[in-house]
């Protein structure tokens, strides 16, 4: 059994100063395009969270807000090494891949290097994951694996499921006609503008995470990303700006 259309991708393939230590971005890239169905690469993950000239090691925590604006749940799993391998198996039948860590067998063992690689296949014995180095297969036991699993943690990705827009009855109440000279009030200001665009026709999808709040100029700004759009709340302004694929749009 194996995750269909699991993309193998080369840490060493990407043109970045860091390919030889990009193991973990490439086994989460390979992770977030299998969830999303978006092409990702190595060395794109990789600079967006440290940036194009860093160089030395990674670690997968630190790409889980990364992930997370991209629509995926990036989580670790702790345990011991032979539970851990059990875990691995319960979430590749979910349908989604688990990212371990082992010692680096590319590497002097005197080095102490740890090595990445992320499970997509499996039957009833053996475990096999994706290799980033080679961009091979690395089979093994469900005993070896547990020897080798360092750090008593694994790795999975989950697509995050779109949240519903919350509209309360006394909001379509207020907002029925959709009238523009109703004043955008703090806290419903993008629902209210999402409700005005829906009368218009347009469709900007459902909310795919939490507003936040971004400070710019010292100005502040409310925002929110919709499947099809992104919303920015000016609170010195009162304007909420969609920013589109054909352009921003602002009602």
């Amino acid at each position: 059994m194996q995750l269909l259309n699991f993309p193998m991708k080369s840490q060493r393939r990407s043109p970045d100063a860091n390919q030889d230590f990009d193991c973990v971005a490439t086994c989460i890239a390979a992770a977030l395009q299998y969830e999303t169905g978006r092409d990702f690469e190595p060395n794109q993950v990789k600079d967006a969270v440290y940036g194009a000239g860093y160089v030395g090691g990674t670690s997968a925590a630190n790409f889980a807000s990364y992930a997370a604006k991209e629509g995926v749940h990036l989580y670790s799993v702790d345990g011991v090494s032979y539970n851990l391998i059990w875990d691995a198996r319960q979430i590749l039948l979910k349908g989604h891949p688990v990212i371990l860590t082992e010692p680096d067998p590319y590497a002097p063992p005197a080095n102490g290097w740890s090595h990445v690689v992320v499970f997509y296949k499996w039957d009833t014995s053996t475990l096999t994951a994706m290799d980033p180095w080679t961009a091979q297969d690395v089979t093994h036991t469900d005993q070896e694996w547990s020897h080798l699993l360092q750090f008593g943690q694994i790795w999975s990705t989950e697509k995050i499921a779109p949240a519903l827009l919350s509209v309360t009855p006394d909001d379509l109440h207020d907002w029925q006609v959709y009238r523009k000279d109703v004043p955008l009030v703090i806290g419903h200001a993008i629902p209210q503008s999402w409700l005005r665009g829906k009368a218009r026709g347009l469709n900007f999808g459902p909310v795919m995470e939490p507003e936040r709040e971004v400070i710019a100029g010292g100005v502040r700004f409310m925002e929110c990303r919709f499947s099809g759009a992104k919303a920015s709340w000016n609170s010195k302004t009162g304007v909420v700006t969609w920013w589109t694929a054909h352009g921003p749009l602002m009602f």
